[in-house]
């Protein structure tokens, strides 16, 4: 075999490798996405917390939990991403921001998603 044979093979194989990589990563982030969401513990007491309220704002999620105000604002940041919590401005005091479930936090069945 000529060195410019196995060269041209070796690049056929690895465009054919690339191509075969990008296939299993898009079907893996495929599964991801329709693979139930799992909450962590502090996620399940955060929205446990605020269904149980009906509304409240940062810091009474923060005491309620025994969390300093910056991680119940990082905890609120991850359930407002995954849609399971509207974070909405307090209507009488515009620095105030108000927690409660969306209508997909809402339906969940908190009691099956624990890690």
């Amino acid at each position: 075999m000529s060195d410019q044979h196995a060269a041209v093979s070796l690049a056929q194989l690895a465009g054919e490798l690339d191509l075969a990589v990008q296939q299993v990563l898009a079907l893996g982030a495929r599964a991801l996405a329709a693979a139930p969401q799992r909450l962590s513990s502090s996620q399940l007491q955060a929205l446990l917390v605020i269904d149980q309220a009906g509304s409240v704002n940062l810091a009474q999620l923060a005491d309620a939990m025994r969390l300093i105000p910056s991680s119940a604002t990082r905890l609120c940041q991850r359930l407002v991403a995954a849609d399971l919590v509207n974070r909405d401005t307090n209507v009488s005091d515009r620095r105030e921001a108000v927690l409660s479930l969306t209508a997909t936090g809402d339906r969940r069945d908190l009691s099956s998603n624990r890690d």
